[in-house]
């Protein structure tokens, strides 16, 4: 399974590790301009596709996208992937409030927002 990252921040690792130990092959990862962390991650996973555009990301063939970028991108970045149409994984919190994370659960089953600590009450 072909899988994009969104993202090059330092928990992108954790996910990659994981993702590669199932089976996963990184096929492309985005990140903004000018970040530090691509080109290492780059390098470390030997992944073949690097973009400064998530846009430019999704136009291969992906079977998931990781979403790990920084919080003021995340619902942007999200409302593009969905159309795509396969699973989504986003690092942070895409809504501030439970009434809204709520409505992603009913309404997106394909996508999974995995560091929601504000909700655990």
């Amino acid at each position: 399974m072909k899988v994009g990252v969104i993202g090059a921040g330092r928990i992108v690792r954790f996910h990659l590790d994981t993702l590669v130990e199932l089976g996963f092959e990184i096929h492309g990862i985005a990140a903004r301009r000018n970040s530090a962390g691509i080109s290492a991650l780059v390098h470390e996973y030997k992944i073949p596709n690097s973009y400064e555009s998530h846009l430019e990301l999704f136009r291969l063939n992906l079977d998931a996208i990781l979403i790990a970028s920084s919080s003021t991108s995340l619902f942007e970045i999200w409302q593009d992937a969905v159309s795509l149409g396969i699973p989504i994984l986003v690092e942070k919190p895409l809504f501030l409030d439970s009434v809204s994370q709520k409505f992603l659960d009913d309404d997106f089953p394909n996508v999974i927002v995995g560091y929601n600590r504000r909700f655990y009450s």
